[in-house]
């Protein structure tokens, strides 16, 4: 019937025989996808397997294999489930099947034939009439059909008689056709089909089959029962029989419950009711011994096929224990990479215990199937192998198995001194033996051996060899899979021991690689991992975080949550580093959420970013705390990296607290661990922060000892990032150290160019830091960007760079934009200014490299200090802080302050520059009086004092600033008198006169006159 709707309506089909081996999703899943593959050959990217990654996420990988599914058939469609019966009733099959129908799009149809009722799990779309029941009574023949069917069979019966045959079947169409063709008249009184069994039905019906064919006939189907669907020419090979085509189209065109399921290879198979009764009579007919010597041709056969399930069931059918070990070891490895862990579970579990005891490669491939879900026990049964092997002195699987132990370890990812042991079993072993293994093995191996020494033997002289040989590997392995599995564990050697270097060649080398075609969602989100921590040791904070968020995406869809803690702490180590402290908290939340507790390395890194997000946050009470569970933690876990990691962050962190004994003892510590494991990366951490205690106690030559080291290996080695407990203010000062002792100053702008960094004090940076815009206003008007000059060539350029001193000459904040559109275009209308102003501001910031450098608000405009240095801040920075010092009566800090006022101070602020802007000319004249004042103060300090040679210095000064001020021209006259050169006093006198005769057209003052009076009068 579903054949007749199916050729009727034109539609093209996807038939698919469900049988017990489908209880296991992941043989479903893998079977349906070469249905799929053959339905819609035209799509390359197959659909993918349930791998051991997925659980608990199935419900989210059924949801998005069967829309992939649905997408790649044509439309209008058909997809027939046949036999459904036989999926057992406690399977998760029929779950999965109701998420995928519930998928189903209007133009795809499906049809599932069953002999029983719809499983429980199809209870909601029953009751939501999304599927229909079609039942026997539905198609079950009405008498009149019942007499149509016996006329075209050219059958005549009276009408009682077919009343007869009617109501004895009850409609069975199957029934009506078998007391037509083939009962006589008088089987009827004899025989009720109602209530018949189907298995007496086809007993009897297949006795008088079997009585009347021929010898060569009957020996075949006595033998190709074994078969759950066969070729003529299996058949062929398993029989003998060189006419076996023949036999079977003869079959066929009788109908003796004989079924072609394809048509271009063709392929049949027989009524399952049909094949239990050859079986049956096969047991009869066959001595023990023949039919074991047929079963084993025909799984042979099967597994030749590549039927390796059919060939596994006659294997255990017939107790050949053996033959299904090698078809163990055979295909294991295929099935679970296919992620048919269940079914190798099965064929192992049918093995005898003694069987499995006394056959290490079983038990290394039992521990296999548990080691993803149950690692604990997976590990119990891998160890057992493993010292069986021993005792064999089987290397290579010895090795395997050593391999499966320690990812036991990292799949658990709990406690890892244990491998310990493991490594003190391979340490002894020649390295040449390493280098001839077979491929596979070795690639297995290698990447187990790297991640275990790394971990707990990282001062190991065989790390760097282990690391190499994996390095080489890559670049071989044709895997895709394998390969990024080893990469994985490739780019956290290289991130521990700081050699961004290799890390970017082989993420350069995979990129392509990837895009050639990654369909597995695990490996999708294992690439986006290493992506991302590339991206990290990069200082590349928004593509970390886009890597990693592209992997919880991936998770997301496919259902694979096992990875989500790892990248949330990814993207929170991105904020971090991006100085986001609140997107931080919100990512920490979540990663809270998704962290499994009995992984401790998980949860000692959860709790080392909560001591990062503390100390960056100055909360150190709690930043401490964290940071003491988390090294505790880390050091239960046993990971000598990120005890060294957590040492130095908490050494920063109890620094800061006051507790200088312990941050010394820490940071001691992980020094040893860093020189130990090679690590140029925490070298450099401890580096930078011993340099950074040593400044703090004024051991100033320790500081530059341990800064010239950090910074000479942050430079060779391209590092970027200082690690996320600490401020950017952190490594500003290091910088602003490293320019004041002149130590890798190229290095040192590199990073406040490459992390944003501002100083912590700007007044010590003016000729070294690297500013992306720095602004001279005293003495004239100059704009570098990124050290080259900006010339005003043209009048558009010239208007924007009068708009910036303008804003400059406002305060630099908050400016009002009609202030600034009133002043720059005092005659141009309302629109027409509010244009000119929004034209020119595009173009200043076009002209500065950086629209951020201006930022709008509500009307307002400010410079962001992040981009600009400008000299008139500066001296502003240094007047206030003369003002306080003078508050606080610090003459010694006003002298040190006023004397940089006047290094800094150049000439008038914006000398010979937009004079017709009031705002500018008011500044002008009001920095000239501060200045003015400022040398007055301290003059008059010296002068008190009776210091009267530092007091001229002063006076001098300020006539340098005011060459008309009578004030200065009498103090300087006073205290040349008092040192006894009055000659020098009479001489500035007639100077003072000049001047101020040439500038102003007058003659001193009376108080000037009467200063010189008493010098003369002195004199004489």
């Amino acid at each position: 019937m579903a054949a007749s709707y199916i050729k009727n309506r034109g539609k093209d089909c996807l038939r698919y025989n469900l049988d017990e081996r489908d209880r296991d999703l992941a043989a479903f899943f893998h079977y349906m996808g070469l249905a799929a593959k053959k339905a819609a050959p035209g799509r390359k990217k197959p659909l993918p397997s349930l791998t051991p990654e997925y659980p608990p996420g199935i419900p989210a990988f059924t949801k998005r294999y069967f829309e992939n599914l649905y997408a790649r058939l044509g439309k209008p469609f058909v997809i027939v489930f046949d036999n459904y019966h036989h999926v057992p009733r406690d399977s998760v099959f029929h779950t999965a099947i109701c998420r995928g129908l519930e998928e189903l799009p209007d133009e795809i149809r499906c049809i599932v034939i069953s002999r029983d009722a719809p499983p429980l799990e199809m209870s909601r779309m029953k009751m939501n009439n999304t599927i229909r029941m079609v039942g026997w009574q539905d198609i079950a023949f009405t008498l009149n059909e019942t007499k149509e069917l016996a006329r075209l069979m050219q059958k005549s019966f009276p009408t009682a008689r077919l009343k007869e045959i009617h109501r004895k079947t009850q409609g069975w169409i199957s029934g009506i056709l078998l007391l037509l063709g083939e009962i006589k008249g008088s089987h009827l009184k004899n025989y009720s089909l109602k209530g018949y069994r189907f298995k007496e039905f086809f007993d009897y019906f297949t006795s008088e089959l079997m009585r009347n064919t021929d010898s060569a006939t009957r020996r075949f189907l006595l033998n190709t029962w074994v078969f759950p669907e066969f070729t003529p020419l299996m058949a062929e090979k398993l029989t003998g029989i060189k006419d076996s085509d023949k036999i079977i189209q003869e079959l066929h065109r009788k109908n003796c419950f004989i079924e072609l399921l394809n048509q271009s290879r063709p392929t049949y198979r027989y009524h399952n009711l049909f094949r239990d009764f050859l079986a049956s009579e096969s047991g009869k007919t066959l001595s023990e011994e023949e039919l074991e010597a047929l079963c084993y041709k025909a799984a042979v056969l099967l597994e030749d096929e590549g039927r390796i399930d059919d060939a596994a069931a006659l294997y255990t059918r017939s107790g050949m224990w053996e033959n299904l070990s090698q078809l163990v070891l055979n295909h294991a490895g295929a099935f679970l990479d296919q992620g048919r862990r269940r079914t190798v579970q099965e064929w192992l579990d049918r093995f005898p215990h003694k069987f499995i005891y006394n056959n290490p490669r079983l038990s290394y491939w039992n521990g296999m199937c548990r080691i993803f879900y149950s690692p604990n026990d997976a590990r119990q049964l891998l160890e057992e192998a493993y010292h069986a092997f021993y005792r064999e002195k089987d290397m290579e699987w010895r090795l395997l198995t050593w391999a499966a132990i320690v990812d036991s370890y990292i799949f658990e990812f709990k406690e890892f001194k244990a491998l310990d042991f493991w490594l003190e079993e391979i340490n002894g072993l020649d390295r040449d033996r390493l280098k001839s293994l077979p491929a596979e093995i070795d690639v297995r191996v290698t990447g187990s051996m790297l991640v275990a020494f790394l971990y707990r033997n990282p001062d190991s002289d065989i790390l760097p060899f282990i690391a190499r040989k994996a390095g080489d590997m890559v670049y071989k392995c044709p895997d895709i899979y394998r390969k990024i599995t080893l990469s994985t564990r490739l780019i956290l050697y290289y991130s521990c021991t700081g050699d961004i270097a290799s890390a970017e060649i082989l993420v350069n080398y995979l990129k392509p690689e990837i895009k050639k075609g990654l369909t597995r969602p695990a490996s999708i989100i294992l690439w986006k991992m290493v992506e991302s921590v590339y991206y990290r040791l990069k200082a590349e904070p928004e593509n970390a975080q886009r890597s990693a968020g592209e992997g919880l995406e991936t998770g997301r869809k496919a259902g694979i949550h096992i990875f989500d803690f790892l990248l949330l702490a990814q993207i929170a180590y991105a904020m971090l580093s991006a100085g986001r402290l609140d997107e931080t908290e919100r990512i920490l939340k979540k990663a809270e959420a998704a962290l499994n507790k009995s992984r401790l390395n998980d949860l000692a890194r959860y709790y080392y970013l909560m001591a990062c997000l503390y100390s960056r946050k100055d909360n150190l009470p709690l930043a401490a705390k964290y940071a003491e569970e988390a090294l505790d933690l880390a050091e239960n876990s046993g990971i000598t990296y990120q005890i060294g990691l957590n040492l130095i962050g908490s050494s920063h962190i109890l620094f800061k607290t006051g507790d200088m004994k312990k941050a010394v003892e820490y940071l001691s510590r992980a020094e040893g661990i860093a020189a130990g494991m090679r690590s140029d990366y925490l070298l450099y951490e401890c580096h930078c922060i011993n340099a950074w205690f040593s400044y703090k106690r004024r051991n100033y030559s320790k500081g530059n000892e341990h800064l010239k080291k950090a910074f000479t290996l942050g430079h060779n080695k391209g590092y970027i990032n200082l690690n996320w407990w600490a401020s950017p203010s952190v490594k500003a000062f290091l910088c602003e150290k490293a320019f004041e002792a002149g130590i890798e100053t190229e290095y040192a702008a590199y990073l406040v160019k490459k992390r944003h960094l501002l100083p912590q004090n700007p007044l010590n940076c003016t000729g070294h830091w690297p500013w992306p815009v720095k602004v001279y206003t005293l003495g004239g008007f100059r704009v570098f960007r990124n050290g080259a000059i900006l010339l005003d060539s043209g009048k558009a350029q010239k208007k924007a760079l009068d708009l910036l001193k303008f804003i400059i000459s406002a305060g630099g904040r908050d400016v009002d934009h009609d202030l600034i559109m009133d002043n720059l275009w005092p005659n141009a209308d309302g629109d027409r200014a509010n244009w000119s102003f929004r034209t020119t501001l595009k173009r200043l910031r076009n002209l500065l490299g950086n629209k951020e450098a201006l930022v709008i608000h509500e009307g307002r405009i400010s410079l962001d200090d992040k981009y600009f240095w400008i000299d008139l801040w500066v001296l502003e920075n240094l007047i206030a802080g003369e003002v306080e010092e003078a508050r606080k009566r610090n003459f010694k800090g006003v002298t040190e302050i006023g004397e940089k006022i006047l290094d800094l101070y150049k000439g008038d602020f914006l000398e010979g520059e937009a004079d017709g802007l009031l705002p500018i000319i008011r500044k002008r004249a009001r920095l000239k009086l501060k200045l003015i004042h400022i040398v007055e103060e301290i003059g008059n300090h010296y002068e008190n004092s009776e210091n009267f040679h530092k007091a001229v210095l002063w006076y001098e000064k300020g006539l340098e600033l005011d060459e008309i001020s009578e004030g200065f021209y009498q103090r300087l006259m006073l205290c040349y008198s008092n040192l006894g050169n009055r000659s020098k006093a009479v001489e500035l006198y007639r100077q003072c006169k000049e001047v101020l005769e040439t500038a102003t057209g007058l003659a001193p003052s009376a108080e000037t006159r009467v200063v010189y009076q008493s010098i003369v009068s002195s004199a004489r």
